[in-house]
């Protein structure tokens, strides 16, 4: 019996629309003199070898990725996962993807559905893992890199409405639930492979993420909870590498202390987190030359004193946001044009 091949995907699944052959594999059109042309014969008991699609989908997939072209990504990871729907990697990716554009959209309740989505997707690592034939530690080491920068995501947009119009607004207040969400899923999966294949690396990564926990503002977790995981992964560590030292439940409060220290406290209510590129450079100022001198230690004392009562006043006040999202924005770019960084900082302690 004779059909129609895609030269692109070997799929035999071609349908003619608007005068043209759309393969509804993987989306390429041909003309009729082309479809003519490509009529081959086909025994329905021959399978057709995808991996040469595959391979080339997911070298396209991977490079959108490390772009951050969002679009891009989510579409060469569905054609990957059209073909290997055991892939960690594509079927992760594929609903990541659509998350990254959500940060865009100012559709809070459409992003809700995509980490909806996202979550589903990281609840199949483990029952994938022994059937994908993919480099397991690889692609979870990615996944656990790539959920680490969605936490680090330094914004997204919302609507708000006022007396005046509409006020758009780069807030992730709302997002910090579903972003807790999606680190507590893959924490979970992590315990239920290494329940089952005790690694080193599983472990080290559960540690990380718990951690990773701790970080994330404006929700509260079960530390104790997290102590225990973190303590069952140091014990496993333990198994492989007699060795290492498993810290006792005490220690958990010296190493992860409830009351860390905290400033910037009117751009962290502006900018809708402690730890993005704005308050990371403004944090950088504080450490490196307000605290140099008697005067400028004297300010920053003065600030935290005044500020907490002004946001939890006015923290919330639209108008407030406005002002002071102006005037920091420009404070802000003459700090960087100056040199001060606006990467990930860890705060450097004084008196």
């Amino acid at each position: 019996m004779k059909k129609v091949m895609c030269e692109m995907c070997g799929s035999v699944d071609l349908v003619k629309q608007d005068g043209v052959f759309l393969c509804q594999a993987c989306g390429t059109k041909y003309s009729v003199e082309e479809v003519k042309k490509m009529l081959v014969e086909i025994d329905g008991a021959v399978k057709i070898d995808h991996s040469e699609f595959v391979d080339k989908q997911l070298a396209n997939a991977r490079r959108a990725l490390e772009k951050g072209d969002w679009e891009e990504t989510e579409k060469y990871y569905n054609l990957v996962e059209q073909h290997q729907p055991n892939s960690i990697e594509a079927v992760f990716f594929s609903s990541y993807s659509k998350v990254m554009q959500s940060f865009t959209d100012a559709d809070k309740f459409k992003r809700a559905q995509k980490f909806s989505v996202l979550n589903k997707s990281v609840s199949v690592i483990d029952e994938y893992y022994e059937k994908t034939t993919e480099d397991k530690e690889a692609v979870i080491e990615k996944i656990s890199s790539y959920i680490i920068k969605m936490v680090n995501t330094p914004f997204v947009f919302t609507q708000r409405k006022n007396g005046y119009g509409i006020v758009i607004s780069d807030e992730r207040g709302e997002c910090h639930m579903e972003i807790a969400n999606a680190n507590s899923a893959f924490i979970q999966e992590l315990v239920s492979i290494v329940g089952k294949n005790n690694e080193l690396y599983i472990n080290n990564l559960i540690i990380k993420h718990c951690e990773l926990a701790f970080t994330i503002t404006k929700v509260k977790i079960n530390r104790d909870a997290y102590f225990e995981i973190i303590r069952s992964a140091h014990l496993n560590i333990q198994k492989l590498d007699p060795s290492h030292t498993v810290p006792s439940i005490s220690d958990f409060a010296a190493l992860y202390p409830v009351n860390k220290k905290v400033g910037c406290y009117i751009a962290s209510a502006v900018y809708g987190s402690y730890d993005c590129p704005e308050v990371w450079t403004l944090r950088r100022y504080r450490d490196s030359t307000l605290a140099s001198t008697w005067y400028g230690r004297m300010f920053v004392r003065t600030y935290y004193a005044i500020s907490p009562a002004l946001v939890r006043r006015f923290g919330e006040k639209s108008w407030f946001k406005r002002i002071c999202h102006n005037k920091l924005d420009v404070f802000v770019a003459k700090l960087q044009s100056k040199g001060f960084e606006s990467t990930p900082y860890n705060d450097r302690f004084w008196e």
